[in-house]
């Protein structure tokens, strides 16, 4: 409504000039005022225009953010379950390494300690016992 009024008493104006026959530095006059009232409508409708679009860019950074947090997170559990993984594999096969190890070498122990116990239990005939059950099956 304001625009159609400033366009009529615009048309006014010059229907007044036509009619009173106001001078050439009068008519300028208007003009410049016209003029800068067009300019001033030109800065708001800007300054609109450019608040809008930082809103709007606001507005779309954060939907953004929303957008791909879950997703970022997603892959940073997954990576850190990788991780996990990886770990508690490694560390299960080392177990495994260590306790074929200690097997290994407590059987390689084993025949010197029937020895000792059968030495303790039978000392002085352990010897001989040991001697004669070389080649049996209870080594």
């Amino acid at each position: 409504m304001a625009d159609e009024e400033t366009v009529e008493s615009g048309a006014g104006e010059e229907a007044l000039v036509a009619s009173e026959g106001v001078s050439a530095e009068a008519i300028l006059e208007m003009i410049f005022r016209k003029e800068d009232e067009i300019k001033k409508r030109i800065e708001e409708a800007e300054a609109d225009a450019q608040r809008i679009v930082e809103e709007a860019k606001l507005n779309a950074a954060a939907m953004k953010r929303e957008a791909v947090s879950p997703e970022v997170g997603k892959e940073l559990r997954e990576k850190e379950l990788r991780k996990a993984n990886e770990e508690a594999g490694r560390v299960a096969s080392e177990i495994g390494e260590q306790a074929e190890r200690i097997r290994a070498r407590g059987s390689e122990h084993i025949e010197r300690a029937v020895e000792l116990v059968i030495e303790k239990v039978l000392p002085g005939e352990g010897v001989n016992v040991i001697r004669s059950q070389e080649g049996s099956d209870l080594r």
